[in-house]
């Protein structure tokens, strides 16, 4: 307790010196003019009770009665009005006064103003009469939305027709209809005892909690309490069970803070409400727990971000950022437009949420209660004064108040829903954007990326990839969003939208993009439910959308987001330099405050090393004083690992990489729409590259001449760590031949090239859609034609290039002669119009996919030529007759037959063909960089036993030795009478520093399930016995994967364990108490089939771990875990964010020891380094900061 109160008091300082200054509500300031002109918008501006409302202009000097909530912008000037019945008309147009502003410092005052002005921002959609809020639609928010009409809608049994609706309010009333799946659902209304106490467990202590003056501290001390638990869970309870409202819920105090700091302009000022403790606890129980998990297995929108479970900012601003990237690659017509709502949660009806609500299973009167609720609030202000003793509510006769009010537990779960069937709205009638892979296999459709309430909506031009139609579509898909938004009580805070976009241009043999100037004429106009329309501003592409916590470039321009993060950076520090630390408190200061705040979008940054340096520049010239640090220590020995020696100095740039690459392996192994994404992305890259290896496997092949962005960045990092990633499926052109290669690689590889003639190289490649040096020379394998490097010849390839201008005669002329040094170098002098020998002639042929249509292929037997008949693609038939050397015709076919290579055909007489190559074709090579045998040692009596006996027993241990640092396990699987036998033994490989008895047991148990898997044994009653608890407890565990869980230690092996026990029909995994022999002399063969199989198993592997070697090879990729991370030989399965920051800062430290103790790299590996690290990791700071400096 005396550490845990040290620590607050430590967190409470630092708070008060880093974060930004804070003072309660003390004052407001109200405009003196009630009417403003804007001259460049030509909007004019209404002061109305604490909001500004805009008028459009539709004549010079005349303006629309009819208006919306806007800021205005800070250049108005104040003008006179005179207003009739239809106009309003600005008799000065020409003034030049300035707005003015008189502070209002009266608490009495300040509440009366504050009131109006909140009054008048919560009836806003009931003025503007958005389409839920008209008579038309008030039957069915009768009884707070839980009315028979209700009843019939989610029944689907409601004819619309008969009502005076939109046809747009008719679709996302149908889109209500609950699925038979969503009839099924029913969530108590009784909260139990346990979620109760759960609830107020985790809640922090010194949130602000009732306006009834009941603190947190008294609700978690009656959650201690089992019986006061269970009293209060009931009487929490009662008003959702039977739909009342309890007098208590009714008051809510409107806290005021301001939106940005320093403002108190009182049209900028943000209200959170604060309800009563117990009522937001049923509320938290209730959506988290059931309504927002029932909804996400009915299936919500994946294009909605926000508000759920593993789908935050850095996922979603990853997508946008892999959007924009994939079609820098392809070169096609993209736009979007970032569209913020106004006030989301202040235009959420509370009535209407009750329909959604419902569909998702919660019960009518729990829906009633919550919703009359909100709508009963007697409302408070509470500014420095404090809490006004005044409150607002709806009156009789007045406007109604709407909203859910900001501070609510269920706002974000409420809005995922609504927006998600908004989402599949928008999906189902207006064409977005469509990522696909060059194979087409894979795609990925959406219309919009939404984080809460901001929505990126997306626009392509399939049709003609002009400027012209990207702009057409884009207005056309915001429009319609405008449109559907208003369904729900919203609406665009137009003065935060804009448009940007990529169309290109051919220029120079490449494809450039368009400037403004190019496309001025083109402009975006909004409507709104009432048909005011609202011209768009438009933004260049290089400049930011700052949202989701980091500066998004349709370019991925990276110089906004380093200005933004430097900025902070000097900040924060000039702050720290101020204060006098302790060492320990400086330290938390760098690690908990000042690294998080900065690093926080590193997961998607690619900044440069110099960029990188200056931010730790920054921040080491303010904290190493603070730990008693010399500015010139090596940094090296700093930031090296503890084990070594250093400190583990936080590095700003192995943070980036750890960060980024996390973020890539945990997206990916998850296995959804992100991994979709980046997947086709890194496809459409490897393509870009030409290059026949996995790009991010082998990373020592320089590829900075393709698109910059996400995947370059991502490669250079791997390949500065020795690092790789392998990507399960993932797809890889492939050689053709033997002593084929990839153009690119060997080209790149070529001395004295410089990166422009690359680039040019790479321009022409493209355009001739080839990759490997088979797929451009001659199908004799011997030859280059001279039409294949001039550009009059293109392959006919089924592969999705990217678009490709054509290029020069000089880019030509580079292609030309980097081709003929790489693979002709023999004959350089040959003409343009003669054909170039290769150095070394192409051999057999591959049995490989190819993405080359040619015009004939061969088998032994058969020849397949190719139709010329348009459309799909025929093949014409012919065989063989014996050992003769001519092919008759024998028909049509669709498909090419199997182990078929292309050839060249000479036509004889009467129809007969000749082929111009023998057939001639080879297995494809496997990969050599990997452990080729997985299982060892495995003892295989007649399988057939195992598969004659209805049910089997099964047993794994696993063993591991911490000081040789080796693990190995031993499986077996006998029938219940124990004929069968069949055992296996093998080492287990992955990092040895990080090896450990649980991924031992884990290999083991995955062992036996492959080994069943592959010789068809799952259609049996398996039973499989394993010691380990926890590793039982995990496999038998159904919950789903997301982004942290996957963090967790051993995450891939239990990934892929799982999805191959999915294939069996009756497995199951038990435990048994191990080491039972230690202690007890009973004979073994008295003891249970499964205890004398565990000590067998024990055994086995005790002797596989004595006599196994440590792999040289890495070990190869588990299959079901859909990505795995090397770095060097080993493979990362645990403290992942560790091992970088090892790979990225051990090299150079022990250089420095062998430069610094003249000794060898052998002598300095055969230190315990371990012992060292743990040792060190025993001291204080200020002891472990010593010892480095020695």
């Amino acid at each position: 307790m005396i550490q845990c109160a040290l620590s607050k008091g430590v967190f409470k300082r630092l708070k008060s010196i880093l974060k930004r200054e804070w003072s309660a509500l003390d004052y407001i300031e109200v405009p003196n003019e009630t009417w403003y002109l804007d001259k460049n918008g030509d909007e004019l501006y209404e002061f109305d009770n604490g909001i500004f409302i805009a008028h459009s202009s539709f004549e010079e000097n005349l303006y629309e009665k009819y208006g919306s909530i806007k800021v205005p912008p800070k250049d108005v000037v104040a003008v006179e009005v005179e207003t009739s019945d239809d106009v309003i008309h600005v008799k000065n147009p020409e003034s030049i006064q300035q707005w003015t502003w008189t502070k209002v410092t009266k608490p009495e005052e300040m509440e009366d103003w504050l009131m109006r002005r909140n009054k008048r921002h919560l009836q806003q959609m009931y003025v503007e009469q958005s389409p839920p809020t008209t008579a038309e639609f008030e039957p069915f928010l009768a009884e707070h939305g839980t009315s028979s009409l209700t009843d019939e809608i989610l029944n689907g049994t409601l004819d619309l027709e008969g009502f005076d609706l939109s046809e747009e309010m008719k679709l996302l009333l149908k889109s209500l209809q609950q699925t038979p799946k969503e009839r099924e659902m029913h969530i108590p209304g009784r909260m139990p005892r346990e979620a109760f106490q759960e609830v107020m467990k985790i809640q922090n202590e010194s949130t602000s909690s009732s306006p009834s003056a009941l603190h947190y501290t008294l609700w978690k001390a009656i959650a201690e309490v089992d019986d006061l638990a269970e009293i209060h869970s009931l009487w929490v309870s009662l008003p959702f069970m039977y739909g009342f409202i309890c007098n208590r819920h009714k008051r809510e105090i409107d806290c005021m803070l301001e939106k940005k700091p320093g403002v108190r302009q009182i049209h900028i000022m943000r209200i959170i409400g604060l309800m009563e403790a117990c009522w937001n606890a049923y509320l938290k129980w209730a959506y988290n727990k059931h309504v927002m998990p029932n909804a996400e297995k009915s299936g919500l929108s994946s294009n909605q971000w926000g508000g759920r479970r593993g789908r935050g900012a850095i996922a979603c601003a990853m997508r946008k950022l892999m959007t924009w990237e994939y079609y820098r690659f392809v070169k096609e017509t993209v736009l979007a437009f970032p569209g913020d709502l106004q006030s989301n949660f202040d235009r959420m009806i509370p009535s209407f949420n009750s329909i959604f609500s419902m569909k998702y299973g919660m019960s009518k009167n729990a829906a009633r209660c919550r919703a009359a609720t909100v709508e009963a609030f007697e409302r408070n202000i509470r500014t420095a004064a404090g809490t006004s003793e005044r409150a607002y509510r709806h009156e009789e006769g007045e406007i109604r108040l709407g909203g859910e009010i900001q501070g609510k537990p269920d706002n974000m779960q409420l809005w995922a829903m609504e927006s998600s069937l908004l989402l599949k709205m928008h999906e189902e009638h207006c064409h977005g954007v469509e990522l696909k892979d060059p194979t087409g296999t894979m795609s990925s459709k959406r219309t919009g990326d939404a984080y809460v309430d901001d929505k990126d909506t997306y626009a392509s031009a399939p049709e003609t990839n002009t400027i012209e139609e990207g702009v057409e579509n884009i207005q056309t898909n915001a429009q319609y969003w405008a449109i559907l938004i208003t369904l729900v009580g919203q609406a665009f805070a137009f003065h935060k939208c804009f448009w940007q976009g990529l169309c290109w241009m051919a220029l120079g043999g490449y494809y450039v993009i368009k400037t403004r100037d190019k496309f001025e004429e083109l402009e975006v106009w909004i409507q709104d439910h009432r048909g005011k329309a609202t011209k768009i501003e438009y933004r260049h592409h290089d400049k930011p959308n700052d949202g989701l916590g980091l500066r998004l470039c349709p370019t991925a321009n990276q110089k906004p987001e380093f200005e933004k993060r430097f900025d902070q950076t000097r900040t924060l520090t000039s702050k720290i330099k101020g204060t006098s630390f302790k060492i320990g408190e400086a330290w938390t200061a760098l690690k908990v405050c000042v690294l998080p705040a900065v690093t926080y979008p590193f997961a998607l940054t690619r900044f440069s090393k110099r960029q990188l340096s200056r931010l730790n520049t920054l921040i080491e010239e303010a904290f190493l004083p603070k730990l008693g640090i010399n500015r010139k220590m090596s940094r090296k020995v700093l930031r090296a690992p503890i084990e070594l020696g250093g400190i583990a100095l936080p590095n700003v740039q192995t943070i980036q990489d750890q960060k980024g690459i996390v973020n890539v392996m945990r997206q990916l192994q998850l296995g959804k729409e992100i991994a979709t994404d980046f997947r086709i992305l890194l496809a459409q890259a490897q393509l870009d590259s030409g290059l026949v290896q996995p790009i991010l496997d082998k990373t020592d092949t320089d590829i900075s001449y393709i698109e910059p962005g996400m995947i370059v960045h991502l490669h250079d990092r791997l390949d500065a760590l020795d690092g790789s990633i392998v990507i399960e499926d993932q797809w890889c052109p492939k050689l053709q031949r033997i002593h084929d290669e990839s153009i690119m690689e060997k080209i790149c590889k070529l001395p004295g090239v410089r990166p422009r003639e690359i680039q040019h190289a790479n321009q022409c490649r493209k355009y001739l859609r080839v990759i490997t040096i088979a797929e451009l020379s001659t199908l004799c394998g011997r030859y280059i034609e001279p039409t294949r490097l001039d550009g009059r010849w293109r392959a006919k390839s089924r592969l999705r290039w990217p678009r490709q201008p054509p290029p020069t005669g000089p880019m030509w002329d580079i292609f030309r002669r980097l081709v003929k040094r790489a693979f002709c170098s023999k004959n350089m002098n040959r003409l343009k119009t003669q054909k170039v020998p290769l150095d070394k002639p192409l051999g057999s042929w591959y049995n490989v996919n190819r993405h080359i249509d040619y015009n004939a292929y061969r088998t032994k037997n058969i020849i397949c030529k190719r139709s010329p008949m348009e459309g799909p693609s025929i093949y014409e038939r012919y065989e063989t007759v014996g050992e003769a050397n001519y092919f008759t015709r024998q028909g049509d076919r669709y498909k090419l037959p199997f182990k078929s290579h292309p050839i060249s055909v000479t036509e004889g007489r009467e129809g007969h063909f000749h082929p111009d190559n023998e057939y001639d074709i080879v297995e494809y090579p496997t990969d050599s960089r990997h452990e080729t045998i997985e299982d060892e040692e495995i003892d295989t009596p007649p399988i057939d036993i195992l598969r004659d006996s209805e049910e089997l027993i099964a047993c794994s241990d696993g063993s591991y030795d911490p000081i040789e640092q080796k693990a190995a396990f031993n499986w077996r699987i006998v029938t219940p009478t124990e004929q069968g036998l069949i055992t296996s033994s093998a080492p287990v490989n992955t990092n040895p520093k990080y090896l450990n008895s649980y991924r031992a047991e884990f290999a083991g148990l995955r062992g036996a399930i492959r080994y069943m898997l592959k010789h068809e044994l799952q259609n049996k009653k398996i039973t499989l016995y394993c010691d380990g608890q926890s590793c039982v407890n995990a496999l038998n565990s159904n919950h789903d994967f997301t982004a942290a869980s996957l963090e967790r230690a051993e995450s891939d092996i239990i990934q892929s364990t799982q999805k191959m026990m999915k294939e069996f029909k009756d497995l199951t995994i038990e435990w048994v108490k191990g080491h039972q022999d230690d202690n007890d002399d009973t004979n073994i063969n008295d003891r249970p089939l499964p205890v004398r199989l565990n000590i067998q198993c024990d055994l086995a592997a005790k002797e596989c771990l004595k006599n196994c070697m440590k792999p040289k090879k890495r070990a190869p990729p588990l299959e079901g875990a859909k990505a795995t991370l090397y770095l060097g030989t080993n493979m990362v399965t645990a403290e992942m964010s560790e091992q970088i920051h090892y790979a990225a800062e051990a090299p150079a430290m022990m250089q420095h020891i062998q430069d610094h103790l003249r000794r060898t790299n052998e002598t300095v590996q055969e230190i315990n380094w371990r012992i060292i690290g743990r040792a060190k990791k025993r001291l204080k700071l200020h002891e472990s900061i010593r010892i480095t400096k020695m």
